[in-house]
């Protein structure tokens, strides 16, 4: 799998394109969280995160 990045504020891992910081965030809110790891790829764990990074310094 090929990575290439789309301008300074987006990489593309795959199919998606995400911003580093949010990339970033989630596996620092997972490293903390580690119970809310099952909930990954859910409506209510992508809420949850979503969440999370936007109340992240």
């Amino acid at each position: 799998m090929a990575r290439r990045r789309h301008g300074p504020d987006r990489l593309t891992v795959g199919y998606v394109q995400l911003r580093p910081q949010f990339a970033a965030a989630a596996i620092r809110c997972y490293l903390q969280h580690p119970e809310q790891r099952p909930a990954i790829g859910t409506p209510d764990g992508c809420a949850r995160l979503n969440a999370a990074v936007q109340e992240a310094p």
